[in-house]
């Protein structure tokens, strides 16, 4: 299986999880999976197992976001202008982590 088939289906997934629960626990609970993934990452020995493991786990979690993002916004907004909103909520979401990989190098040196 290719990566890009494994996001569509960890999407599809995550948006058919979105339409039977809420979505707002949800969506925080991938987040919270992915500080746990992203914890366990930094307090485990590196080896070729752990990144192996880190990297399935982070395959799995970073896509899933959107469905149920876009379904909250739609949610919130309604549909007029969803892919205006979503392109401001994307474009923030990148322009907050722009300057994770600076600070992170600059805690570590």
């Amino acid at each position: 299986m290719n990566e890009p088939e494994q996001w569509r289906r960890a999407a599809v997934i995550a948006g058919v999880l979105g339409d039977r629960f809420s979505k707002e626990y949800l969506l925080s609970s991938i987040y919270f999976a992915r500080a746990v993934v992203i914890a366990l990452f930094v307090l485990f020995p590196i080896s070729p197992a752990s990144i192996l493991l880190f990297a399935a786990a982070m395959d799995l979690l970073w896509l899933s976001t959107v469905p149920l993002t876009s379904a909250l916004v739609a949610q919130m907004f309604g549909i007029r202008y969803l892919s205006t909103l979503l392109g401001v909520v994307f474009s923030a979401t990148s322009l907050a982590a722009s300057p994770a990989p600076g600070l992170a190098a600059s805690c570590s040196s």
